[in-house]
């Protein structure tokens, strides 16, 4: 279970920035044409991944700052987790 969606969103955008490293090097010593454009455009496609991350990461931010929160809500029960606080 996810206790902090921020936390959880910071750890996806760092090991996608991780995977894209990665792909970068694979791709510098790639020794065939199509190895390098292959890796290339897995490593762009983690960048796109990444910033789609920051995004939301930023949403967060701005909730949190404004004082307000993400809450759960479970629709079998019917009950809101903001009366729980």
């Amino acid at each position: 279970m996810i206790n902090n969606y921020l936390d959880y969103v910071k750890s996806q955008r760092k090991a996608v920035l991780k995977r894209m490293y990665v792909y970068r090097e694979q791709n510098r010593a790639g020794l065939e044409d199509w190895g390098k454009g292959f890796y290339a455009g897995l490593a762009q496609a983690c960048l796109f991944e990444s910033r789609h991350w920051r995004a939301l990461q930023k949403d967060i931010e701005a909730i949190n700052l404004k004082g307000h929160y993400l809450v759960s809500y479970d629709p079998s029960v019917g009950l809101d987790l903001r009366e729980l606080s």
